[in-house]
């Protein structure tokens, strides 16, 4: 069985993307990255649309925001 890996990251941290991809290459695991988005840098009508505190709060124990 094969699994996917994914990495989350986001582009300005490129000391922690180079650890990761350092360790799974080393353990010859394939991985894809994906750019993460620095939520406290949306505007508030980004975050609107991006956030809902009514479904959050069904998933989780705290708001997100």
């Amino acid at each position: 069985m094969s699994w996917s890996v994914f990495i989350i990251n986001m582009a300005k941290n490129t000391t922690r993307m180079d650890h990761a991809a350092a360790q799974l290459e080393q353990l010859d695991i394939a991985f894809e990255r994906f750019e993460a988005v620095d939520g406290r840098a949306l505007s508030a009508e980004a975050l609107t649309r991006a956030y809902d505190p009514a479904a959050n709060l069904k998933r989780a124990r705290h708001a997100m925001v």
